[in-house]
């Protein structure tokens, strides 16, 4: 995807259209959901964590400032949900 094609992304995902939000979730869930389970062990957990993320990935978009890339931040959010469960399960 060239930058442009994410940037109309982005646009749409701000704008709350789905047909941008389903194409970030078909292109970043199965990356995000290995991620996922390599901090928790258990898929159903990590799936979990996958929707959580998503959740708050398209409902912070707006936050998004295009400095750095789109799938850095997206990453970083699904780290930082991931270890949040861990922090739960302790």
């Amino acid at each position: 995807m060239d930058s442009m094609d994410e940037q109309r992304l982005i646009a749409g995902c701000k704008r709350g259209e789905l047909w941008a939000r389903k194409e970030v979730y078909e292109k970043y869930s199965p990356v995000m959901l290995s991620l996922c389970m390599r901090y928790v062990a258990d898929s159903d957990v990590a799936k979990d964590i996958l929707q959580d993320g998503f959740v708050k990935v398209l409902t912070r978009i707006v936050q998004f400032a295009d400095k750095g890339s789109f799938g850095g931040w997206i990453r970083q959010v699904f780290v930082n949900e991931s270890l949040e469960q861990l922090r739960k399960q302790k």
